[in-house]
């Protein structure tokens, strides 16, 4: 199922004229997002958020915050609606 949905928002991409390389990975998701950047020598991490704040951040922590602070290359992120 994952890759499948992964194929079909690659094509919409590309469709729209973007560039977009997809990997599905298993492990500690930070981890492999920062690990995949680096192997791929990725000039760019652009990764959604939640937008959560307070308590709900604190306990549930934030990936993309995880992210920024791995990565060896600039992280962007993008709230969700």
């Amino acid at each position: 199922y994952a890759q499948t949905h992964l194929s079909a928002l690659q094509a919409k991409a590309r469709k729209a004229g973007v560039k977009a390389v997809t990997l599905l990975l298993e492990g500690v998701v930070h981890e492999e997002i920062a690990r995949a950047a680096k192997s791929k020598k990725a000039d760019l991490i652009v990764i959604g958020t939640h937008g959560r704040t307070g308590l709900a951040e604190f306990f549930l922590g934030s990936v993309a915050s995880r992210v920024a602070a791995a990565a060896s290359c600039p992280v962007m992120t993008v709230r969700g609606k």
